[in-house]
């Protein structure tokens, strides 16, 4: 986790996986909305995926291949994200990939 996003109620989860599962998303998105950087974390996420919006990084994390930007960031889930980059995209705010 980069510094900007050092204070990230996330950070000190007893349950990290929250933010990836869609059964805790609810609960996930209430601790962002109380969150110091969760507009820090939203823009973070957006860029990244707007990055790769036609090709999506995935990374191994022990339980077999997830995407990157999966689960719950600024409060906003992954499909939530892709809408707004979408929106972004028709509305010729960002390039097309």
């Amino acid at each position: 986790m980069n510094d900007e996003l050092s204070g990230a109620r996330c950070a000190g989860s007893a349950d990290p996986d929250m933010w990836f599962r869609q059964d805790s998303w609810r609960e996930a998105k209430a601790q962002c909305m109380a969150c110091p950087v969760r507009a820090t974390c939203l823009q973070q996420a957006l860029d990244f995926e707007t990055t790769d919006y036609l090709r999506r990084l995935a990374v191994e994390d022990g339980r077999g291949t997830t995407i990157h930007t999966e689960g719950v960031w600024g409060g906003v889930t992954a499909p939530q994200r892709r809408r707004i980059i979408d929106q972004r995209v028709r509305n010729g705010l960002v390039g097309a990939a």
